[in-house]
């Protein structure tokens, strides 16, 4: 059997008719008086899924310091032997050059002028880069034993060429001495460098401007590779240091020009001692 109750909204405005209802709602849905009806029991919540987080990459391992280069070892510039004469550490130094170096030496010697055709034709040389090995050696040790290279490198005709100027101990053999009286001979009537502007330039501390004219006087003219060599300098505009203190003495005591500015044939500065014969292909400044 069933029970239906209808009651008007209106009657469930009011307090004691609402608080009815609600007790007979508990009643009849099996609830105690005074106990609360059990709440819902709520939904199940899923569970976040697990975030994947990325493995730390391994550290890198620590870089090991390049290690040091070592130092090179300096240059080891061999000290001339006291008891040597400048003759002796020449012949010493040629000595321990290759065969072809030596024979390269006296052909340059023998020839005052030897140029590379002529060189590779009597050293039976195939290649023209081979005399840079040759000639290389004479460049290399050469300092090493304290020895000055007998030669410069020139141009002859076009051609890679050397000339001999010599130096100390490189000439003092019996060919030297005699080409040297057949020269002395042939420059009997040659100038010989005025005293007087070599005692001023000495006295200034000039050495340089001294050896200068004592080379010229002697070979009659020098082109400026051979007085940059024979002087120790490097740059052709050191030689405005050698000649502008010769000219100032020449201007101080009023005499002539000691020497002549000249141009060789391929346009490169040279200088001629007063009275001696001008070189093919030379021509005198002014």
């Amino acid at each position: 059997m069933g029970l239906k109750l209808e009651i008007e909204l209106e009657r469930l405005r009011e307090p004691a008719v609402a608080a009815a209802v609600a007790r007979l709602i508990e009643v009849l849905g099996g609830v105690p008086a005074g106990r609360a009806a059990p709440a819902p029991a709520p939904s199940p919540v899923a569970a976040p899924a697990p975030v994947a987080v990325p493995e730390a990459a391994p550290a890198p391992a620590p870089r090991k310091a390049p290690e040091a280069r070592p130092e090179p070892a300096p240059l080891r510039i061999l000290p001339d032997p006291p008891e040597l004469s400048p003759r002796e550490r020449y012949i010493e130094f040629v000595e321990q050059l290759p065969q072809r170096s030596r024979d390269f030496l006296d052909l340059v010697r023998a020839r005052k002028l030897l140029k590379i055709s002529d060189a590779m034709r009597e050293l039976d040389i195939d290649a023209p880069k081979a005399m840079g090995g040759l000639t290389g050696s004479i460049g290399r040790w050469a300092p090493l034993r304290g020895v000055q290279i007998p030669y410069i490198a020139t141009t002859e005709e076009g051609e890679r060429a050397w000339r001999w100027i010599g130096g100390p101990g490189a000439d003092e053999d019996a060919d030297a001495e005699a080409d040297a009286d057949a020269d002395a001979d042939a420059d009997a009537d040659a100038a010989e460098a005025p005293e007087a502007v070599l005692a001023a330039l000495r006295d200034g501390g000039h050495d340089k401007s001294v050896r200068f004219l004592e080379l010229l006087y002697e070979r009659g003219a020098l082109e400026r590779g051979e007085v940059l060599q024979a002087l120790g300098l490097a740059a052709p505009k050191s030689m405005g240091g050698v000649t502008e203190p010769v000219n100032r003495v020449v201007r101080e005591q009023g005499l002539d020009a000691v020497f002549l500015p000249a141009k060789n044939a391929a346009g490169q500065r040279m200088w001629l001692a007063p009275g001696a014969p001008v070189p093919a292909g030379v021509t005198v400044d002014g």
